[in-house]
C-alpha cells in the first residue's frame, strides 16, 4: 500500500493525514487502491492520481470518463467504478439505533414502513444506505433534501431526477447500496475486510 500512497498527489496524502484514526487512513487508502484496480478494468493502465480533483462538496473525480466512489465502515471497504455516468456507494454496519428524530430523513411512507418493521433499525439503515448512495452519486452532499428521495422498483427519484439503486450483497452484519446515474447492466461485487 505504500506504493499507492506515494503515487497519490499531495492533496490526497494531506486529506489522509488529517484523519485522526489510523484505521480510517488505512481504509481510505485501501479504497483508492480498489478504485485504481477498478479503473484498470476499463483499460487505464497507468493511472495518474495527480489529476484527481474534488468538487466543492468533497466528491473526488478523475477526468477519464470513468467515475468511482468509495465507502468504508467498520472493517469493510467498498468501491464502485463505472464508465457510464456517475456512481455512489454506501455501507453501514447493522446495529441498534436510537431512531428518535430520524424520521426527518424519510418520507411518511418510508417512516411508516420502518416503524412497522420487526427490525426498525435494520430497515432504517437499508433506506439510509440507498439514500446516501444517491447523495454520493449526485455529489452534492446533504444539500439534497434526503427526506424527499423516493425509492421504488430499483429507482430513486427526486424532483424529476432518477437514479438506479440496488442493495449490494455484503457479508452478514452490514448493509450496502449502490446508486448510478445510468442503468446498471452487469455488476461484479467484491468487498474487502481489513
Amino acid at each position: 500500500m505504500q506504493d499507492i500512497y506515494e503515487a497519490l498527489p499531495y492533496a490526497v496524502r494531506s486529506r489522509l493525514g488529517r484523519m485522526r484514526q489510523k484505521a480510517d487512513r488505512e481504509r481510505s487508502l485501501l479504497g483508492y487502491l480498489i478504485a485504481a484496480r477498478g479503473i484498470e478494468y476499463f483499460g487505464v493502465d497507468h493511472l495518474d492520481w495527480r489529476h484527481l480533483r474534488w468538487s466543492e462538496f468533497g466528491r473526488p473525480s478523475l477526468p477519464l470518463g470513468i467515475d468511482f466512489n468509495i465507502s468504508h465502515a467498520g472493517d469493510r471497504v467498498i468501491c464502485a467504478v463505472t464508465a457510464g455516468g456517475t456512481v455512489g456507494v454506501d455501507i453501514e454496519p447493522l446495529r441498534q439505533l436510537d431512531l428518535n428524530g430520524m424520521d426527518q430523513y424519510m418520507n411518511v411512507e418510508q417512516w411508516r414502513e420502518i416503524s412497522c418493521s420487526a427490525n426498525a433499525s435494520e430497515m432504517f439503515l437499508r433506506y439510509w444506505t440507498l439514500k446516501e448512495s444517491v447523495v454520493k452519486c449526485e455529489g452534492t452532499g446533504l444539500s439534497l433534501p434526503v427526506q424527499e428521495i423516493e425509492i421504488a422498483g430499483g429507482q430513486a427519484s427526486l424532483a424529476g431526477r432518477v437514479w438506479y439503486v440496488q442493495e449490494l450483497p455484503i457479508t452478514d452484519g452490514f448493509v450496502a447500496a449502490l446508486a448510478a446515474s445510468a442503468a446498471v447492466g452487469h455488476l461484479d461485487v467484491n468487498h474487502w475486510q481489513t
